[in-house]
């Protein structure tokens, strides 16, 4: 049966010898929401376990999600996030960090695809839209070191102790990012906006499929992150490069069937498949969250422990 709602015991790690470094991630749910969830809009931290040194994914909501996750945001804004990886320049990924900013945060990195990392400093960080923060252009500020990924190609965030992958996804006609984060043996795959290949006439989600499947196999996938943004009634011409559950499922079977051709149905077993993004309606009515995480539990036939959570919730992977 699906387990919509994990408790935050069953996503532990197992247990470890006293002497092994404990193995996983903490995350902090900053924003969960999709495009008019204004103050709720995608960020997730992610330390190493036990580590208060975290990576910010995603920067749609920061200052509203610290502030619902408990304490002052400010010791965390300048202190623990030492670095943000962008998976695209769109404002509902973004906003948070151009408000961040404007507080004396240090100088620090920022991570992404050469085609994100240029889109923000020219088009939000260029002392029109808003001051150059960043470290090029004209009368840079220097809050933000851009650092511009190649594809494929792993980093070193050693403010944070992982190693950081980026892969492009395909997102209505632009490039979005899956980041692949890990901490030497544990590994979560982070995907931001994206449309089915199916829909978007491209094969990204099954190169980045190719990419995890032997991850799951050898049980060093702890979790995917995914974008879920409409309901099954949404029609592919209006999709705007996101995923419904019945084209999320349709992916995540694409994934098991590599991992495990002869029992995809217990594939996935071992991984958590966070979900998020979801854009809520201004009708009234059932909620698109509702909706959204009905549709997937009855589509679901692999097995797969789906995970919805909220703002300012903290859980361990």
């Amino acid at each position: 049966m699906l387990l919509a709602f994990l408790s935050l015991s069953l996503l532990a790690a197992e247990p470890t010898p006293a002497a092994a470094a404990p193995r996983g991630f903490d995350v902090v749910a900053l924003g969960v929401q999709g495009g008019l969830a204004q103050g709720d809009l995608s960020s997730f931290l992610l330390a190493r376990r036990g580590q208060p040194a975290y990576l910010a994914v995603d920067a749609g909501s920061v200052l509203t999600g610290l502030g619902r996750s408990g304490g002052p945001p400010g010791p965390v804004l300048r202190d623990q996030i030492r670095g943000w990886a962008l998976t695209d320049p769109h404002l509902d990924h973004v906003e948070g960090l151009a408000s961040a900013v404007v507080d004396d945060v240090g100088t620090k990195p920022v991570f992404g695809l050469p085609s994100t990392i240029d889109a923000l400093r020219d088009h939000l960080f260029n002392g029109v839209l808003w001051a150059n923060f960043g470290n090029e252009g004209k009368d840079p500020l220097r809050r933000l070191r851009y650092e511009r990924m190649a594809p494929a190609r792993p980093v070193h965030v050693d403010d944070v102790g992982v190693t950081l992958e980026a892969l492009p996804l395909s997102h209505g006609g632009t490039t979005s990012t899956a980041f692949l984060i890990s901490d030497g043996d544990a590994v979560v795959a982070f995907l931001g906006d994206t449309g089915p290949d199916l829909v978007e006439g491209g094969s990204r989600l099954g190169a980045l499929w190719e990419r995890l499947a032997p991850l799951v196999r050898g049980r060093k996938l702890r979790a995917i992150f995914v974008e879920c943004s409409y309901d099954n009634a949404r029609p592919d011409a209006l999709l705007l490069g996101h995923l419904t559950p019945r084209h999320l499922l349709v992916e995540l079977g694409a994934l098991a069937a590599l991992v495990s051709p002869q029992a995809p149905s217990k594939a996935l077993q071992n991984v958590v498949v966070v979900v998020s993004h979801i854009v809520p309606t201004l009708d009234g009515g059932r909620s698109a969250r509702d909706l959204v995480t009905s549709e997937l539990e009855a589509g679901n036939k692999l097995g797969v422990r789906f995970l919805f959570p909220a703002q300012g919730e903290r859980f361990a992977l």
